[in-house]
C-alpha cells in the first residue's frame, strides 16, 4: 500500500522537536476503507476513520526498508498534519 502512494501525496512535515532539532520526514496516509466500513449500516457514513500513516526518510526516500508504519484511528476530517503531531 505504501509503495503505491504517488510522489505528490508525500508531504514534508515535522513530528516535533528532538534533541537535534526538528524531526522532519516525508509523510503519507492511506485510508483503510475496509476497517472504516466495519459495523456500519448500508449508507451510514463513518464518524471515525482508520488510516495507514507512513513515514519515510528525507535522506533516503527511495529505500523501502527506511519506511515506518503506524495505524491511526481518529475522527473523520483529521488532517495529516494533526496525525503526524
Amino acid at each position: 500500500m505504501a509503495t503505491s502512494v504517488a510522489d505528490d501525496k508525500w508531504y514534508r512535515l515535522s513530528a516535533g522537536d528532538g534533541a537535534k532539532g526538528s524531526r522532519l520526514y516525508y509523510w503519507a496516509r492511506v485510508a483503510l476503507d475496509r476497517l472504516n466500513r466495519l459495523g456500519l449500516a448500508d449508507g451510514e457514513e463513518p464518524r471515525w476513520g482508520h488510516w495507514l500513516l507512513v513515514r519515510r526518510s528525507i535522506e533516503k526516500p527511495e529505500k523501502p526498508e527506511e519506511l515506518a508504519y503506524y495505524v491511526a484511528f481518529c475522527p473523520v476530517g483529521t488532517t495529516l498534519e494533526e496525525l503526524v503531531m
